[in-house]
């Protein structure tokens, strides 16, 4: 974890202190580097002593310990020193304290929020969220993920936004508002779209058109489904074409449910541009793979000559494989 990185950055600055230091030599040390403005240093030491206390059996004591460092940290403007050390108060609460804990990461990532690092800001809304799942208030998580959301977005951080839509958008489908959810599937990914990342883009829209799908709003799920297999169709991973296939499939399949042909049949071509592009660049399995797929379309479009080109066509894929 991001978060668990910079205090490993810390612990290599300050030095590791000898097995023999106490909670209470630890502490001392933090207060000299405070007061001479080491406020790494500082961090590392009340860290080290707030670990000490809480394998002490005084976690409550730990995390007063760093919350009050972490205050004076923000009045001062150090505002990822002071997240970091909310999230260790919020660490070692994890155990005995959920609410405290929560509260605690919640601060944390408020604080990130506040130096404009909204991508360590989702670490401690993660770990926030995390317990609030654990204790059933997915509607608090999904609030605490909505706000955060919003926040990233009107400062421009579109990616992080989007991070927190789909966030959002998981803890709704938990309650089954499988509406809303879909709703926020479709704003992360236009917000992934926007921000170049298109992996992900598509995945968010692939996620909103089964949500659609299951309401059976066919029209507006088929649309989505064929964004995501063009966005697919835009990434370059091992899975883009194989996902290419299957969104532009599922597509075409609600289509030919519709008793709409014509227009399975065209999806049929998207398919089959998909095939293509796996057997130029030598990918047979996923040429098969797509290839069947459009004639499994065109079958069920009435077009039996065409499909059986392309289960020919897919069968000489098999053997290239092979």
């Amino acid at each position: 974890m991001e978060i668990m990185s910079a205090l490993f950055i810390l612990f290599v600055l300050a030095g590791k202190p000898a097995a023999k230091d106490t909670a209470s030599a630890l502490i001392q040390n933090a207060k000299s580097a405070e007061k001479a403005l080491g406020f790494n240093d500082a961090l590392f030491y009340d860290t080290e002593a707030g670990f000490a206390l809480r394998d002490a059996g005084r976690p409550d004591s730990a995390a007063k310990l760093l919350s009050g460092f972490g205050d004076r940290m923000s009045n001062i403007g150090e505002f990822v020193i002071s997240a970091l050390a909310f999230s260790s108060a919020g660490m070692i609460l994890t155990e005995s304290d959920t609410t405290g804990a929560i509260d605690l990461f919640g601060k944390s990532g408020e604080l990130y929020e506040r130096a404009g690092q909204y991508q360590e800001a989702i670490y401690s809304y993660i770990e926030a969220s995390s317990l609030l799942v654990e204790s059933g208030r997915l509607d608090q998580a999904c609030e605490m993920w909505k706000g955060f959301a919003e926040r990233a977005e009107a400062a421009g951080d579109r990616s992080s936004a989007a991070v927190g839509y789909a966030s959002a958008a998981e803890k709704l489908e938990y309650t089954d508002r499988l509406k809303e959810a879909a709703e926020l599937h479709t704003i992360s990914a236009g917000l992934y779209e926007s921000s170049g990342e298109l992996w992900f883009s598509a995945q968010e829209y692939q996620e909103a058109a089964k949500i659609l799908d299951t309401l059976a709003e066919a029209e507006r799920a088929v649309e989505i489904y064929r964004k995501a297999g063009q966005l697919y169709e835009k990434t370059d991973t091992e899975l883009s074409l194989w996902f290419a296939a299957d969104a532009y499939f599922r597509a075409a399949d609600l289509l030919l449910q519709s008793g709409k042909k014509k227009e399975a049949g065209g999806l049929a071509e998207d398919i089959k541009r998909v095939g293509a592009s796996a057997e130029a660049s030598g990918e047979y399995q996923k040429a098969a793979n797509a290839y069947r797929k459009a004639g499994d379309i065109l079958k069920g479009a009435g077009k039996k000559k065409e499909s059986d080109a392309l289960y020919k066509k897919a069968k000489e894929m098999d053997q290239k494989a092979n």
